[in-house]
């Protein structure tokens, strides 16, 4: 606004000295740009974590994740199934047929191979699919009822009606499963993985009378497959499965740059929650972290022999069954484990399904994306020793509607640090262009420190400290600003030799106010 007030009264100096001869002229204007003005506490190097503190306002982050799972598609799968059937004549001698006459046929039952020892008494499908491929032996066409009794949709019963073709494989057909609710107890109800058929072969109502000789009639190929179930019961089985070797990401902390960094304390909760209708036993070893180059395994034995209980359903609402299991200082080195900051957590362990058989009766459930699942609570206090650790901020800036740039003489950039932590912290700023491509810096070594708190006998703050800093700046670094888009500040803090564990508390922040002041050549 000053410069704005300086030219237009500029401007109207000149309007009232017009009588005189015109000469140039020429004076300096000073200016103040802002550049950034925003603070930095402990959030900024988080990842998606939750901060709580309590009465001594020492901050606390809470970090959750999922480390394993084994969901319903990996206890059993029902396989992709080909089956052929033929629908056919049993009269030993050639047979006249008029339009619309059946063929006597005796139902029979299709069986699943599931393997593991799998018996199934009801899936509900989620996804899933029949190809169907039709032949027709006799030289008119055939009209073909398809019926599943047990596989319904609400009251619908899942059929197929065709008018086959003579020839082979002179119809192909797809059908849709997704919805359908298989009952495979079989024509008894007493049997499991098994489908009652029912189906009726007749001359097509708009065919010819036609000779049909022994075994000659309809024959299909049936394809099932990309069977998801949304729901299964039954008996699953006592089978072993193998969880990992896997790896899952971490990710404690995002962008932070430390050195010898460790914490004063950690503790990791595991919960191991079962959201399936079967006991099961089993351990989870070799649990290793990696970051920053290094990997460590985590000690202690209760993960090694877990035996865990059935979850129960009322319809579809499942009450899971939990077993917590904690990691602390005292049995195990979770402190050490969690000041690596792991970045991903490599795991194996094994599950054994029914270890005292089919203890249900065939009671055994699962819902779709339902399973056991191995969760971390982690709970860190901050508090800890470090050679030094970085916070970043990025600012977005636009400087596009100041223009003048080259009519700068000479300016500094003047920063104004109010740094509330017990460290001192020395600052860079990166200016970014619209591309995200670093262009310059604004702080010069020697300029860019800020000092530490003033502390108690405690290491804790007792009033922040305000730092004044001055940076010379040119030509080009005015011209740099002028086209930078963002900044990103990083400030690396650093403790005086040989300090106690570091808290920090929930009132510590550093704030910054930075200006570039210039002095302005008008040149009219």
């Amino acid at each position: 606004m000053r410069l704005w007030f300086y030219l237009f009264t500029a401007i109207i100096l000149t309007g009232l000295t017009s009588c005189r001869e015109a000469t140039p002229a020429n004076w300096d204007v000073d200016i103040t740009l802002p550049i950034i003005n925003g603070s930095l506490d402990i959030k900024n190097f988080t990842n998606d974590s939750s901060f709580d503190s309590g009465p001594d306002h020492l901050m606390n982050i809470h970090i959750k994740r999922e480390i394993a799972s084994v969901l319903l598609d990996s206890l059993f799968k029902i396989p992709d199934t080909v089956i052929t059937q033929k629908y056919i004549s049993e009269f030993p001698l050639s047979t006249d047929f008029q339009p619309g006459a059946s063929f006597p046929l005796t139902p029979t039952d299709l069986s699943f191979n599931i393997g593991d020892g799998v018996k199934l008494k009801q899936v509900q499908v989620r996804t899933g699919k029949i190809k169907v491929k039709f032949s027709n032996s006799v030289a008119q066409p055939l009209q073909l009822i398809y019926l599943l009794p047990g596989v319904k949709k609400g009251a619908e019963t899942f059929s197929i009606s065709e008018i086959v073709p003579t020839g082979v494989n002179s119809l192909e057909k797809t059908y849709d499963l997704a919805g359908y609710r298989f009952d495979l107890s079989g024509a008894n109800g007493n049997t499991f993985n098994t489908l009652l058929q029912n189906y009726t072969v007749s001359i097509a109502p708009n065919a010819s009378s036609v000779s049909v000789q022994y075994h000659q009639g309809v024959e299909l190929n049936f394809s099932y497959s990309d069977i998801m179930p949304q729901f299964a019961e039954g008996y699953f089985g006592t089978q072993e499965i193998s969880v990992g070797p896997d790896t899952t990401a971490l990710s404690i902390i995002k962008g932070l740059k430390v050195s010898n960094f460790m914490l004063s304390d950690a503790v990791m909760n595991f919960s191991v929650t079962n959201e399936l209708g079967v006991e099961f036993s089993g351990y989870f070893n070799n649990i290793v972290g990696t970051g920053s180059g290094k990997t460590l395994t985590l000690t202690g034995n209760q993960l090694n022999n877990m035996n865990i209980n059935r979850a129960y359903r009322n319809g579809t609402n499942i009450t899971a069954s939990q077993y917590p299991v904690a990691f602390n200082a005292a049995n195990s080195n979770i402190v050490p484990f969690i000041s690596l900051l792991p970045e991903k957590v490599m795991y194996g362990g094994k599950i054994t399904l029914n270890p005292l058989g089919n203890t249900s009766g065939y009671n055994d459930f699962a819902f779709y994306n339902t399973g056991i699942r191995v969760n971390s609570d982690i709970t860190i206090p901050l508090k800890f020793s470090a050679d030094y650790f970085e916070l970043t901020n990025t600012y977005t800036t636009s400087f596009g509607s100041l223009s003048n740039f080259d009519k700068v003489n000479t300016g500094h950039i003047k920063i104004i640090v109010t740094n509330g932590f017990p460290l001192e912290a020395n600052m860079q700023a990166y200016m970014y262009d619209a591309n995200g491509q670093v262009m310059d810096s604004l702080f010069a070594p020697g300029f860019n420190t800020a000092y530490r708190a003033e502390l108690n006998t405690d290491y804790s703050v007792r009033a922040p400290r305000i730092s004044t800093l001055y940076i010379p700046v040119n030509q080009q670094k005015i011209n740099n600003l002028s086209n930078c888009k963002s900044i990103r500040l990083v400030s690396r803090f650093k403790p005086a030799a040989s300090p106690p564990d570091i808290p920090i508390y929930d009132t510590y922040q550093l704030k910054m106010n930075i200006v570039a002041e210039l002095s302005y050549n008008a040149g009219l």
